[in-house]
């Protein structure tokens, strides 16, 4: 009996070890990375600067407070098989309202990297996603390199929350650990902050 209560104590100890919180706001943001997974530091620097030309080029501004919760790799020397969360001003959302802003950013996501290859198949969809109790937007953009016969799909998922822009970015190369970082997102949970 003593040795069940043991293994009951580790396992909850365990788990909650496993989960992290971030605070968006008033907001818990609580997310458990999978399994196999390394957290990293990375800001991912190419992807934040291919973004902001993009904003410089638009009539959306830059917003100076993006703050980085977390990344996650499969390995940490790789770009690929990641997800990025993190928070930010919410401008393009009060300008365009947030299904205005995702289908935006869908018609962005068609364009881009379209322009660097001769031969691409690329398909973009968004879709509505619930996640504990909180509506999401997804782009989800899937591209075959035919001349590399090299395929990787993103998600972009997007919402507001306390008045911030709150998005996970995943981009994945297999399937296998596409469903673990879908997995992963899909399970997280969103609590208000409650101060000690």
């Amino acid at each position: 009996m003593k040795n069940i209560i043991v293994l009951i104590f580790l396992l909850v100890i365990s788990v909650s070890n496993a989960q992290k919180k971030y605070r968006v706001g008033e907001t818990i943001w609580v997310y458990e990375k999978p399994t196999g997974f390394i957290t990293r530091s990375d800001n991912f620097e190419k992807v934040i600067q291919t973004g902001e030309d993009y904003i410089e080029k638009t009539e959306n501004r830059l917003s100076n407070d993006d703050v980085v919760l977390t990344s996650i790799a499969k390995s940490d020397s790789s770009d690929i098989n990641m997800a990025l969360a993190s928070y930010k001003s919410n401008i393009n959302i009060k300008k365009l309202s947030l299904k205005g802003y995702a289908y935006k950013l869908g018609e962005y996501f068609k364009r881009n990297p379209s322009e660097e290859y001769n031969e691409l198949n690329l398909s973009v969809e968004v879709v509505e996603q619930t996640i504990d109790n909180k509506l999401f937007y997804v782009i989800e953009r899937e591209v075959t390199l035919v001349e590399n016969n090299y395929r990787y799909m993103s998600a972009y998922y997007v919402t507001e929350i306390d008045n911030k822009e709150f998005s996970i970015v995943m981009v994945c190369d297999n399937e296998n650990d596409r469903r673990k970082i879908e997995k992963s997102i899909l399970n997280s949970k969103f609590r208000q902050y409650a101060p000690r």
